[in-house]
């Protein structure tokens, strides 16, 4: 499930910044914040973790396949809305630090990163942190007391979308937006955790 939701949402992700990028316009939504949020580097390792988090969530919530199956369809949906909020309204991160050598293991790894996602757009909501507390969501739902850690890392890698300098903090606001309409639509507590406790007692 979660193959099929990558093999639909990374292609699609490419093509739309590409079509942007090819607009010569976009919006600006930059806080006087922004400008102040300090550039770290390491947090580049837990931006990068949200590449295998979703993966281990759907290891972890394996059993339960009702979980699964709502777990694809928000995944699925919160990817096609993204998609059409940077297609509608166009964001262009334009905040990014100049990157001098020598370069430390976390430089390099965040220099991997705003090549892959380069010209910067596809910023607002951020994916990062919608599919970040969508799989917590997961976790919660099927191992409350895992929650908070998962959670936790949820937390870092919002964190990370502006401490690397890829997101706006508007766009962690509208990710976790996302993440609170389309998780509680497609994964809802009473229903879920219904269908978890029937698969235990089975």
């Amino acid at each position: 499930m979660l193959l099929i939701d990558l093999i639909i949402n990374i292609p699609c992700y490419v093509l739309v910044n590409r079509y942007v990028a090819n607009l010569g316009y976009s919006h600006q939504v930059a806080w006087t914040i922004d400008e102040q949020i300090p550039f770290i580097p390491f947090f580049s390792v837990f931006y990068a973790l949200v590449y295998v988090f979703p993966v281990i969530c759907f290891y972890i919530c394996w059993p339960s396949y009702p979980l699964l199956k709502g777990a694809f369809k928000a995944f699925l949906a919160m990817g096609l809305t993204c998609l059409v909020c940077y297609v509608l309204y166009p964001v262009e991160f334009q905040l990014r630090p100049e990157l001098n050598p020598p370069y430390g293991i976390f430089e390099q790894l965040v220099r991997f990163f705003y090549w892959a996602d380069n010209p910067p757009y596809n910023c607002l909501p951020s994916l990062h942190v919608a599919g970040a507390f969508m799989s917590a969501r997961m976790v919660w739902l099927y191992r409350r007391e895992w929650a908070p850690w998962f959670f936790g890392i949820a937390v870092l890698i919002a964190m990370s979308t502006i401490l690397i300098r890829q997101h706006y903090v508007i766009d962690v606001f509208a990710g976790l937006g996302i993440y609170l309409v389309l998780g509680n639509i497609f994964m809802p507590k009473e229903t879920t955790q219904t269908a978890i406790a029937q698969l235990r007692i089975d």
